[in-house]
């Protein structure tokens, strides 16, 4: 059986729940390949777990990948001034108080004693060394080609775009939708559980699981949101780009009764009879376009 290739969405600090869904994927399909969409860091519990692995096992072309996510890239800018408080202060005897990331970053790499430039180095170099989007091409087992653009935040296809346009765009453009180009973009940035209330469309959004507008799959499902939205299911997802299947780490069904048999199970009922007793259109679309069949999860 050939490799497949998986998508997985932010992840923010949940290593327990990465690990869990990394088990999953690689229990069926032992020479998967993975690739992340960033937001490594920040808000959730395990940060420093989630960079400890993401440093030893990702790289540019082996079977862990990832995207640069907004997170990184404001670590990336945070560093500089950094540098400059610590070259113009002296170490710690500082006369100005030393910057710190907007989010808990420089928090987490205080509470590892890295908060230095050795100590800081490996991470930098990783967070910069992630490029801002990948092109992937994949046959899908109808035989099908599709061209994937997997990126953190969104892609810009107008032609002629200044390349810094191009990269904020990736990082923290808010789009969704694909419709110039045949490329299917599958990203992250913005959970499912923040689209749900805003979209009218509310058979392509299911907050709290991987959602989809025109060639556009949003693997952001909200992982590190899980204790503020109990009323989704909010795990964290992975995407199949030659099945279109979806992966989590349990079941809609067990997530739901994670908080409680009696309650649990009133929730997942009403979610399920809001969101899961019709197919997404766009989701169906793309799986008669390219693999010639529809599959329900």
């Amino acid at each position: 059986m050939r490799a497949m290739h998986y998508v997985i969405g932010d992840i923010h600090g949940c290593y327990q729940d990465m690990m869990a869904l990394l088990n999953k994927i690689e229990s069926q399909d032992q020479d998967a390949q993975i690739t992340f969409v960033g937001d490594f860091i920040d808000r959730g519990p395990d940060v420093d777990k989630v960079l400890d692995w993401s440093l030893e096992n990702i790289t540019l072309d082996g079977k862990y990948r990832a995207v640069r996510g907004n997170h990184e890239q404001m670590v990336l800018e945070w560093y500089k001034e950094f540098m400059d408080w610590y070259d113009n202060a002296g170490n710690y005897s500082a006369r100005e108080p030393m910057p710190e990331t907007y989010y808990d970053f420089s928090r987490w790499m205080d509470a590892m004693g890295k908060l230095s430039p050795a100590g800081l180095k490996p991470y930098i170099d990783f967070f910069s060394h992630l490029p801002y989007n990948r092109k992937m091409t994949v046959e899908t087992a109808s035989g099908k080609t599709v061209d994937y653009r997997i990126v953190h935040a969104f892609y810009e296809y107008d032609e002629g775009v200044p390349k810094l346009e191009q990269y904020y765009t990736n990082l923290y453009a808010r789009k969704y939708g694909n419709y110039k180009s045949d490329e299917i973009v599958v990203h992250g940035h913005t959970p499912t559980v923040a689209l749900a209330a805003g979209d009218s469309l509310t058979y392509n959004i299911r907050p709290g699981l991987i959602s989809y507008h025109k060639n556009d799959v949003n693997v952001d499902c909200g992982c590190v949101y899980k204790e503020a939205y109990p009323e989704y299911p909010v795990m964290l997802g992975a995407f199949c780009l030659e099945t279109f299947e979806e992966i989590y780490s349990m079941s809609v069904k067990e997530r739901f009764l994670e908080n409680g048999a009696e309650d649990g199970m009133r929730k997942y009922e009403a979610y399920k009879e809001k969101y899961l007793a019709q197919e997404s259109l766009e989701r169906t679309a793309l799986m008669e376009m390219y693999l010639k069949t529809v599959s329900y999860t």
